[in-house]
């Protein structure tokens, strides 16, 4: 009997293996027909959605192997076709979103380490990346500076991650480091549509440490011109 069983889960294992080398193979696919970079494979995941689960599959280009991004495979082993909807090119991966959001990223690295040191990083989450696809504007290029790709995701968020517990901050004090970084964004003429400060101390297991103080829109952080308006959003 032990041997029966044994021999099951041995089959369901090497089923399970089988399975997600074609998941593999499925996406590499894909990408070998879609760009001309070579990407590497990293790891595979998964999401539900819309009552299915859709494989996760994570990739890096070989040039660049922090830029992590997502291949969505569905259970019937398919890739949904790139196409154009509503004026935008509509693809099965987040590649040129993850790149975009990256360049941000590194744009503004410098600012969040004069106002805040080693205690935050900054994120950034373009709209039109989803867990396994993403909406690109026509005249995208990935090989545009940032200044002239930036205009091409008009709806994007920007989170400044801080490592801190919100309780034990000064307010006035971290309002003026709040009102400063609106500032950065502001002269530097890029223009998300949303801008959170999350505070939450790394080592925190409680959720209740989790604090955010959020600019909901451009206009809503566009129209910060003082430090009080900024102590007015936060708690």
């Amino acid at each position: 009997m032990l041997g029966i069983i044994g021999v099951l889960i041995g089959s369901i294992i090497v089923g399970s293996m089988l399975y997600q080398r074609r998941v593999i193979q499925v996406a590499q696919k894909y990408l070998s027909q879609t760009y001309t970079q070579e990407m590497q494979y990293l790891r595979v995941g998964y999401n539900f959605i819309v009552d299915s689960f859709i494989h996760r599959v994570y990739f890096f280009p070989m040039n660049n192997p922090d830029l992590v991004f997502v291949v969505g495979v569905s259970t019937m082993l398919e890739v949904q076709e790139p196409h154009i909807y509503d004026g935008y090119a509509i693809l099965p991966d987040n590649y040129y979103t993850r790149h975009f959001e990256m360049l941000l990223e590194d744009y503004f690295e410098e600012d969040i380490a004069q106002i805040w040191g080693h205690n935050a990083r900054i994120g950034f989450f373009a709209s039109q990346s989803y867990p396994f696809s993403s909406k690109i504007s026509n005249g995208f290029d990935i090989q545009l500076p940032l200044e002239k790709m930036e205009p091409l995701f008009s709806d994007y968020h920007l989170f400044v991650y801080i490592n801190q517990n919100y309780k034990n901050i000064s307010r006035d004090d971290e309002a003026q480091k709040i009102f400063g970084f609106i500032e950065n964004v502001r002269n530097s003429g890029y223009t998300p549509k949303r801008i959170t400060f999350r505070y939450l101390p790394v080592t925190s297991i409680n959720s209740d440490d989790l604090v955010v103080v959020v600019f909901d829109d451009w206009d809503d952080w566009m129209e910060i011109k003082t430090v009080n308006q900024v102590l007015e959003k936060m708690t």
